[in-house]
C-alpha cells in the first residue's frame, strides 16, 4: 500500500467524512469500514479511543495465530497504534443462521489449534479468570445498581428483575460451587499449563462462513485466560441457541464431558448465564449514550427473555 493511501486513511480517522470508505458497523468498541484499493477489498477498523488495549489484544492474538499457521482468521495488513486503527484483508462470507454438527466440529478444531499455542509473552484477556473465585467475582463486580440509568417508567420492573438476579439466582449459583468444592480448590490460581490463548467473546456472532468453511473474527478481548470461561461464554452466548445434542457434542469433542471437568464447567455455566443477563443490560449503564424509552424496554425484555429461557 502506498503512502498516499495511508495519508487518506489517517485524515479520515481524524476528521471523518469520506465516501471512499463505506461503513459496515458502528459498535461500542469500534467502527468498521470497507474500501477498495487496486481492485481488492479491505477492512478498516477504528478502535474506541478510550481503550488502547483493543487493538493491542487483537493484533497480538492474530500475530500468534499467524506464527502457528492458523489461517481461518483475518490478516492485519497495517496498524497505526497512535491513531488506534488497523487494516485487514476482507473475508467474503455470510453470517451463521443455523448451527449444525459441522459448524460445531469446526469450532472444536479451532479451539484445539489455539490450545497448542504457547501463552508465553501474551497479555491477559479482558476479564481474565485465573481461579474459580475470579468467575464468581466477575459477576459480583457487575451488581452495583447505581451504575445503571433507570428510566422512571421502568424503575419497578428493572429493580425487581435486578434484585431477583442479585438476591436469588446468583446466591443459588455460588452456593452450588461452595457446597461442592472446597475453598482451596476455589481460590487456587491456575497454572500456566491450565491457561490458553483465548479469543474471548467467542461465539457464532463472530463467525463468517464461506464455502462451508468457518472464519473467526473480532479478537479485541483476546489474551491468556481460563479455557472454562471460553467454554461457558460459547455455550451461554445469547444470540445463538444450541440444542442439547450439539452442546453435548461440543463438550465431548473438547474432552470436557468427563466427571470433574464437566461438574465444574456446569456449575460455572450457571454463573455465566447470569453474567450474560447483566451484559444484556449494558445499554442501561450510565457510561453509555442515553436511549429512548422504547429502546430501554426492548433491552430489558431481551435480558428477561434470556433469563426465562436459560436459568
Amino acid at each position: 500500500m502506498k503512502n498516499f493511501l495511508f495519508k487518506k486513511i489517517n485524515n479520515f480517522v481524524k476528521n471523518g467524512n469520506n465516501s471512499f470508505f463505506k461503513k459496515i458497523k458502528n459498535g461500542r468498541n469500534n467502527k468498521v469500514y470497507c474500501f477498495f484499493y487496486k481492485k481488492k477489498k479491505y477492512i478498516l477498523k477504528i478502535y474506541n479511543k478510550r481503550n488502547k488495549n483493543l487493538l493491542l489484544r487483537e493484533s497480538k492474538f492474530l500475530s500468534k495465530l499467524k506464527k502457528y499457521n492458523i489461517n481461518n482468521v483475518p490478516k492485519i495488513i497495517y496498524k497505526n497504534n497512535n491513531l488506534n486503527y488497523a487494516i485487514f484483508n476482507f473475508i467474503e462470507g455470510s453470517n451463521i443462521k443455523t448451527i449444525k454438527k459441522d459448524e460445531i466440529l469446526q469450532v472444536v478444531n479451532f479451539i484445539k489449534c489455539i490450545k497448542k499455542i504457547s501463552i508465553k509473552n501474551t497479555i491477559a484477556a479482558k476479564d481474565k479468570c485465573s481461579s474459580l473465585k475470579d468467575h464468581i467475582d466477575l459477576i459480583y463486580n457487575r451488581l452495583n445498581i447505581s451504575d445503571y440509568y433507570i428510566h422512571r417508567k421502568l424503575k419497578k420492573d428493572f429493580t425487581n428483575y435486578f434484585n431477583i438476579i442479585k438476591f436469588q439466582e446468583l446466591p443459588k449459583a455460588t452456593n452450588m460451587i461452595f457446597n461442592n468444592l472446597n475453598k482451596k480448590t476455589i481460590v487456587k490460581k491456575l497454572s500456566l499449563n491450565e491457561l490458553i490463548l483465548s479469543p474471548s467473546d467467542f461465539g457464532f456472532h463472530n463467525v463468517l462462513k464461506k464455502d462451508n468453511k468457518l472464519f473467526f473474527i473480532d479478537f479485541e478481548y483476546a489474551g491468556n485466560d481460563d479455557i472454562k470461561k471460553l467454554i461457558c461464554d460459547f455455550l451461554c452466548q445469547p444470540d445463538f441457541k444450541m440444542s442439547t445434542e450439539l452442546k453435548d457434542l461440543f463438550l465431548r469433542k473438547i474432552n470436557f464431558n468427563k466427571n470433574k471437568k464437566l461438574k465444574i464447567t456446569n456449575m460455572l455455566i450457571s454463573l455465566h448465564k447470569i453474567k450474560w443477563c447483566l451484559i444484556l443490560l449494558n445499554p442501561f449503564k450510565k457510561t453509555m449514550k442515553k436511549l429512548t424509552l422504547s429502546h430501554y424496554r426492548k433491552t430489558l425484555k431481551k435480558s428477561q427473555m434470556y433469563f426465562n429461557n436459560s436459568i
